[in-house]
């Protein structure tokens, strides 16, 4: 009885307090919200981590030097038409606010930017370190991706910025569709719809249409991954995630993921390149690249005529540009050619029709009025020709100017922007220029 008595009492006895949790802010703490997502990542992932990833909290220092590395190589990589001395990304002075983290791929290192997590939080009305653990996750997808394939090679195999928006919605959409699976096994599913919310969609769907941008890396990419699953389980998600497609019409239509982009009719870059000059007489910072779905299909989209430019876009035969940058303006030069004239006309309806609907859309009486015009222009030889002029008041008497030249002649389409300044003659000099050079060029064999 005694015995008893003595094991109950025994059983009884309390448990000495445990210690607190570590603040997850401290190093202990990190590791500790590491250890505790890792084997999700990698159960919802179907791969395996093969080093354990460093977790930081970014200063303003160490942050600013991971930019200005990444800035340099993205420039590297899309500025290969401009000489290397003008390829200079703009020092950053510390965490840029909206990012709330960052896998440094020259640091092989996760960074959680408190500061921005916290005010990001407080102005959602939520706990800093809830929003943080989403954010954790997404970022250790992209560390557990790093470990699989080289990024920053795969980063240097990217052809043009169309093939960069490619390789950029498959990497975060393959973080954002891990990180949602985790969520709902570990149970913080809602904190990952607040941070959806943030960058502008839900439910894999554009709300906010200046969030296009976002949108198309993030929820686009998701919804391509998961088509991707659909179709071939973890082995095909990691196929794609690790050879991406090389034009973001594969992310765009998944099923076109693993087909490489048509070959071009010309020499692009030698044909665009130098046309910028006739806008400005400078060393513009220049880029060419195919002229794909990014920013066809997402013009539509934000415009409200998808489906119409889909039907016109099937048409199309091949499209271009370049983009160019000087400090105090900027200018972007299109070449599209379709099967037929008709296709061509069409298409200069559609940019009407786009450009109508964003100036009303962005339009704020009283704050950030848009006033937009279309006329016939009658500067260059064509058979139909429009100029598009914009203007955006901002503080009172400042206003931003945008000029665009649309020109068709026969099957092909020509478009010259200039932003921040007024062209005058300048811009059909341009027009000029570019089909002087179409004229003279030699299509591919």
């Amino acid at each position: 009885m005694s015995l008893l008595l003595l094991a109950t009492a025994l059983a009884r006895k309390p448990e000495p307090p445990r210690p607190p949790p570590p603040d997850f802010w401290s190093a202990e703490g990190l590791e500790a919200a590491v250890t505790g997502v890792l084997a999700s990542i990698e159960r919802q992932s179907g791969r395996t981590f093969t080093t354990r990833p460093r977790v930081e909290l970014a200063s303003p220092e160490v942050f600013g030097r991971v930019l200005t590395e990444e800035e340099r190589l993205i420039l590297d990589v899309l500025m290969r038409d401009t000489p290397e001395a003008l390829r200079k990304p703009a020092a950053q002075a510390g965490v840029v606010p909206g990012f709330l983290g960052k896998y440094a791929v020259f640091d092989d290192t996760l960074f959680l930017c408190r500061g921005e997590i916290e005010a990001a939080a407080a102005k959602l009305g939520v706990d800093p370190v809830a929003l943080a653990e989403p954010v954790l996750v997404h970022e250790l997808v992209h560390a557990l991706h790093d470990q699989q394939v080289d990024l920053v090679q795969q980063l240097r195999a990217v052809p043009d910025l169309d093939g960069f928006h490619a390789n950029q919605s498959t990497a975060e959409g393959l973080a954002t569709w891990v990180t949602e699976r985790v969520a709902d096994e570990l149970g913080f599913r809602e904190q990952v719809t607040v941070l959806e919310g943030l960058q502008g969609w839900k439910d894999g769907a554009l709300v906010e249409k200046e969030a296009y941008p976002v949108w198309a890396s993030y929820g686009l990419g998701r919804t391509s991954i998961a088509a991707h699953f659909e179709a071939g389980g973890f082995d095909q998600v990691w196929k794609v995630a690790i050879t991406p497609p090389n034009w973001s019409r594969g992310v765009f239509d998944p099923r076109l993921a693993f087909t490489p982009r048509p070959p071009p009719s010309r020499d692009w870059s030698a044909l665009l390149v130098g046309s910028e000059r006739k806008l400005t007489d400078a060393d513009w910072i220049v880029s060419t690249s195919l002229l794909g779905d990014y920013d066809l299909v997402g013009e539509a989209i934000v415009g409200g005529n998808e489906p119409e430019l889909r039907a016109v876009a099937s048409h199309l035969r091949d499209a271009w540009h370049l983009v160019g940058t000087l400090p105090d303006r900027d200018g972007e030069i299109r070449v599209l050619q379709f099967a037929e004239q008709r296709w061509a006309l069409a298409y200069l309806d559609l940019l009407q029709a786009q450009h109508t609907a964003n100036a009303a859309r962005q339009s704020v009486p009283g704050v950030s009025e848009v006033d937009i015009s279309f006329t016939d222009w009658d500067r260059v030889p064509a058979d139909r020709a429009v100029l598009r002029e914009s203007r955006i008041a901002g503080a009172p008497g400042v206003y931003t100017e945008r000029h665009a030249a649309w020109v068709v002649r026969g099957d092909t389409v020509v478009v010259v922007v200039a932003g921040r300044f007024r062209p005058g003659l300048r811009l059909q000099w341009t027009v000029e220029e570019v089909f002087s050079r179409l004229g003279s060029a030699t299509p591919s064999p």
